[in-house]
C-alpha cells in the first residue's frame, strides 16, 4: 500500500496545500479514519516534518555517499531514504548513533536548536535551511566522522 494519498481520498485530513499527504500524514489519517477517531495533531506533523528536512540536510552535508552512511549506521539504504522523506522518523539511538558518529547535535535534530551546532555548520545549515544559495565551489560545509 502506498503511503502518499491524494487528500481527496481522506476527507477529514486538511493537511497541506500541495495535495499530496506526506507517509507520516497518510499513514495518521487513514489510521484515524478507519478506527473514526481525531486525526494527527499538526503539531506532531510538524515535528516529524522538521526531523526529517533536518535529518536530510545533515545527511546530504556528510562526505559520503548515502549507502555508506546506511552501512555505517546498520541499516538499509531504503530506510535511510524513509527517514529523509518522512515516510516513517528514525528512532532515537539512531540518531543517538549517526549525531555521535558524524559530530551533528541531535538537540539540532530533534528541536531545530542550531545554539549547540558548531559555528562553521551552523552558518551552512542556516543557509542551506532557509533556501539560501548554494555554497560557493570549494567552500562547501562537510561533516567528517568523529570516532
Amino acid at each position: 500500500m502506498a503511503l502518499n494519498c491524494r487528500k481527496s481520498e481522506i476527507s477529514s485530513t486538511e493537511i497541506g496545500d500541495t495535495g499530496l499527504l506526506s507517509g507520516f500524514q497518510a499513514c495518521c489519517a487513514l489510521t484515524s479514519a478507519a478506527m473514526n477517531i481525531p486525526g494527527p495533531d499538526p503539531r506532531e506533523v510538524e515535528f516529524y516534518e522538521g526531523l526529517a528536512f533536518r535529518f536530510k540536510l545533515a545527511v546530504e552535508a556528510v562526505s559520503e555517499s548515502k549507502a555508506e552512511i546506511a552501512e555505517e549506521l546498520g541499516i538499509s539504504s531504503s530506510r535511510l531514504s524513509n527517514w529523509i522523506n518522512a515516510v516513517n522518523a528514525p528512532d532515537w539511538f539512531m540518531i543517538h548513533k549517526f549525531c555521535k558518529r558524524y559530530g551533528v547535535s541531535a538537540d539540532w535534530i530533534l528541536l531545530g536548536d542550531m545554539g549547540s551546532l558548531r559555528h562553521d555548520l551552523a552558518n551552512s545549515l542556516a543557509r542551506a535551511q532557509n533556501g539560501g544559495a548554494k555554497p560557493q565551489r570549494g567552500r562547501r560545509q562537510v561533516l567528517k566522522k568523529t570516532g
